[in-house]
């Protein structure tokens, strides 16, 4: 299928300054809609063809700038699964290692009102124990609502704009809990800034 000719504009925040407490955790989420790549999104009839598309492609560039990074291929297998990991270079010639671009995620709230310069849609990864996470280390909670619909929701500064990756190696990895964890020792510092500890 031939991609629509993107839009000149960037893409913006989306929705309201309201926020959804998920499942008990305590954390402020946002409502996302969960695509595995371009086509069931454009499939799917919820956003435009071309909404599809602008947000995969910011998905896209997030990926490439800031999709965890590590010094060998052992060591992101172990945070993603054996063969879920791919060599890229960077900018000065480097080598690294990254896991696969699995799918991305768009906020609901897409055709509301924007209210900033963030962004609305992010990649998200499969950890090797069948979860996914976004860029930050971010877990996706999945549940069903009382109509028995499969929803998403994922905390809204997986939406800020990202940083770019560290390339690590073991013990940057050991000392941050591994991708998508918040290691006890840590987790009320983490909590108080409002992050997450991962491998990245």
């Amino acid at each position: 299928m031939k991609r629509a000719k993107k839009l000149s504009l960037t893409l913006m925040a989306v929705g309201s300054a309201t926020t959804l407490a998920a499942c008990g955790d305590g954390d402020k989420r946002e409502e996302v809609e969960s695509y595995k790549d371009l086509e069931s999104c454009l499939s799917a009839g919820v956003f435009s063809d071309q909404q599809c598309e602008d947000a995969y492609d910011k998905a896209k560039e997030t990926h490439d700038s800031s999709a965890p990074r590590y010094d060998k291929v052992g060591l992101c297998e172990e945070q993603f699964g054996v063969g879920q990991c791919e060599q890229r270079t960077n900018h000065n010639g480097g080598s690294f290692w990254s896991p696969f671009f699995t799918g991305y995620i768009i906020s609901s709230l897409l055709n509301q009102p924007s209210y900033g310069g963030g962004y609305y849609s992010t990649p998200y990864y499969q950890t090797r124990y069948g979860r996914r996470a976004t860029w930050n280390g971010d877990y996706i909670k999945t549940y069903r609502d009382s109509n028995g619909r499969i929803q998403h929701r994922v905390n809204k500064e997986s939406f800020q704009k990202p940083k770019p990756a560290k390339v690590l190696n073991r013990t940057a990895v050991i000392s941050r809990g591994g991708f998508g964890t918040r290691p006890k020792a840590r987790a009320s510092k983490s909590r108080s800034r409002g992050g997450r500890s991962w491998g990245g």
